[in-house]
């Protein structure tokens, strides 16, 4: 599917942007030229973007580490209109990931009937690797969240089913709450929550760049949402992305 967007770089002040969102004038003019570029990319060209499975998720493989073949350790969905959303979680099987995401999709309607767009990130394929810009959520403290941060991440298309050494790339763009050089692995002083912030963050940056294996899970109704859409990703980038025909791409 070749979905055509339209990026206005108006550079327009966006009245509204979501509390904990990195905002633009925080990115480096390189490295946001370069998602903007990955974006026109993503949104024109990208190849074989029918080559990626998008009846379910992809997820960490345990294969070989006595895990379950059935667990879905912090799945993936691509998305036919270019977007990607990918869970934190860890589910024992595909049964309770179903499960779970509609249960959350309840309490929210309920409670939130009109709860914001979510913050969806991006993939494209370039000469056999998959691209995804997809947001992180770092900590303010240890069990709690503070801050997005738009990150890269890539990995090789091996076949439909597989993505291999899948892995948080450069361009890097950190969150506000960083250890000072030398001390990235100085266990930090509970009494300072400033030092627990940033050494968790630096923690888990680092644990998302060792390489893992994606495999294909099927699910008999993905994820879908109006609220999975571009409207985040252009408050993050300062930038209008209007999406012709929208109601088509489903």
């Amino acid at each position: 599917m070749n979905l055509q967007l339209t990026l206005y770089l108006s550079f327009l002040l966006l009245a509204t942007v979501s509390c904990g969102i990195v905002k633009t004038e925080n990115l480096e003019d390189d490295v946001r030229s370069r998602i903007i570029d990955d974006l026109r990319f993503a949104t024109s060209t990208s190849e074989r973007r029918d080559s990626l499975r998008l009846n379910g998720v992809y997820a960490i493989s345990l294969q070989g580490q006595g895990g379950n073949s059935d667990s879905l350790v912090q799945p993936v969905q691509f998305l036919p209109n270019g977007l990607i959303i990918r869970d934190e979680g860890s589910y024992v099987n595909k049964q309770k990931y179903v499960s779970h995401w509609r249960e959350l999709q309840e309490r929210i309607h309920s409670e939130h009937p009109n709860a914001d767009d979510i913050f969806c990130g991006f993939y494209y394929l370039k000469n056999g690797i998959v691209h995804a810009w997809i947001p992180l959520y770092y900590h303010r403290t240890r069990v709690s969240w503070s801050e997005v941060v738009l990150t890269h991440f890539e990995g090789e298309w091996i076949d439909e089913n597989t993505i291999a050494n899948w892995r948080l790339s450069e361009p890097f763009i950190l969150p506000k709450d960083w250890p000072e050089e030398g001390e990235e692995h100085r266990e930090p002083n509970p009494m300072y929550p400033t030092e627990s912030r940033a050494y968790y963050n630096y923690q888990r940056w680092e644990e998302l760049q060792t390489p893992v294996n994606l495999v294909f899970h099927s699910l008999p109704n993905p994820k879908t949402s109006h609220r999975y859409n571009f409207v985040k990703l252009s408050e993050y980038l300062n930038i209008e992305i209007i999406q012709p025909n929208a109601s088509s791409d489903k």
